[in-house]
């Protein structure tokens, strides 16, 4: 699980953490904040994605279909937007924070997903 989150105002990039131990997702997340530009991006190309869903829920689209998950109109700009985003979403476990995170899911995963820290200071 990955994302991008509100922390104390600003956004942060999220990544939880796998256990081998438990051969499951820890409650372990790395985070880092991003910048505004990533952001906006990583929000069109999630608007370009909800479109697809949206018309995919209506039967209007198939799965997999020609081009992707992607509506016909929204191609050009999610090839740009996937270029443009290229390693702009990876975190950087050097530089980010370990925390110990819990996720609430209100309905289903996606925007309406809530994520806290159960304890917001690094871990380890």
């Amino acid at each position: 699980m990955a994302g991008i989150f509100d922390c104390d105002g600003h956004p942060h990039l999220f990544e939880r953490q796998f256990s081998e131990e438990l051969d499951d997702y820890s409650d372990e997340f790395l985070i880092i904040a991003v910048d505004q530009e990533t952001l906006d991006l990583a929000l069109e190309a999630d608007a370009i994605h909800r479109r697809w869903r949206e018309a995919y829920s209506r039967g209007e689209v198939a799965l997999n279909s020609s081009g992707g998950n992607v509506l016909p109109e929204d191609r050009a700009r999610n090839a740009e937007l996937t270029d443009l985003l290229k390693g702009r979403l990876d975190v950087d476990p050097v530089k980010a924070k370990r925390v110990i995170g819990k996720v609430e899911v209100l309905k289903k995963p996606g925007p309406n997903s809530w994520l806290h820290w159960s304890e917001a200071k690094p871990q380890g």
